[in-house]
């Protein structure tokens, strides 16, 4: 049995699991493991055993204890006596598996025995998603999202490698509209201007426009391009979202020179679910 335990770090939930070892047995009360060793050794040395364990020689210190012990014992050892720890090292003492009674022996005698430890604690952290600061989370994804501005495609990729993400890879009609939301964010119109429309994405094509990939290598599962769109093969290699609402092609798919500098350009990495 497990005993769990919730802490309140910050966002995170962290998650104590106590649990016995594989191999040990926990104690009626929950609270302990043995470990029954049915290989036959002194007091001293069942002592030494047991320390490499990461425990102790277990004890019987009431009724409960020696009946706790004792019933346990027989799966792993059979019906038979077993080392248990004294709180006299000269008179050393010895369980009987069947009916739990309490002996002293001579401390010399190999003999089976039961070692006790505490559970093991297990931390697991069980934080909602969410992202560093100066990112956006956006929950249908459960990815993060940073603008940067005035780049070209390559400086763009580049940038976005260098805080662990990449260009946008774009899914679906949802992603679109938080992407554009994101670009466009405090920033006047000006429809006057093809270029300020502009939002890099990690859409990229190394062969003519015959296919089309993402940087996070997604599968392009969701591609809404304008009207004639993509065209210039070799020559117009990566892709852009147009996001101002200027005329038909706002929040479509176009490709354009990879070396032209554009207004924004969006990363996006998968959100954090640690602490």
């Amino acid at each position: 049995m497990s005993t769990t335990l919730f802490a309140l770090v910050g966002v995170c939930l962290l998650a104590l699991a106590s649990a016995c070892l594989e191999g040990t047995v926990s104690s009626n009360d929950g609270g302990k493991c043995f470990t029954f060793v049915p290989q036959p050794l002194n007091y001293a040395e069942a002592m030494e055993v047991c320390a490499v364990f990461g425990g102790s020689l277990a004890s019987a210190g009431n009724a409960a204890d020696s009946v706790d012990l004792a019933g346990k014992s027989v799966a792993k050892l059979g019906p038979s006596m077993f080392w248990i720890a004294s709180t006299d090292e000269s008179k050393c003492k010895l369980i009987d598996g069947t009916s739990g009674k309490v002996t002293e022996a001579d401390c010399e005698t190999k003999m089976p025995f039961a070692c006790v430890s505490q559970k093991s604690i297990t931390v697991k952290d069980t934080c909602p998603a969410h992202c560093p600061s100066t990112w956006s989370y956006f929950a249908p994804t459960q990815a993060c999202y940073k603008v940067y501005y005035n780049l070209r495609w390559d400086d763009a990729e580049s940038t976005c490698l260098s805080e662990s993400a990449h260009l946008a890879s774009i899914h679906s009609q949802q992603e679109v509209d938080f992407i554009n939301e994101l670009a466009t964010m405090n920033v006047s119109v000006d429809c006057g201007n093809t270029l300020p429309q502009l939002t890099w994405v990690g859409l990229y094509t190394t062969d003519n426009n015959k296919s089309w990939k993402w940087t996070d290598g997604s599968t392009v599962d969701f591609l809404q391009w304008n009207d004639g769109e993509p065209n210039e093969p070799g020559k117009e290699n990566c892709g852009q979202v147009f996001t101002e609402n200027c005329d038909y092609a706002y929040k479509k798919l176009n490709n354009i020179d990879c070396d032209r500098s554009v207004r924004a350009s969006v990363c996006k990495k998968a959100a954090l679910t640690s602490i």
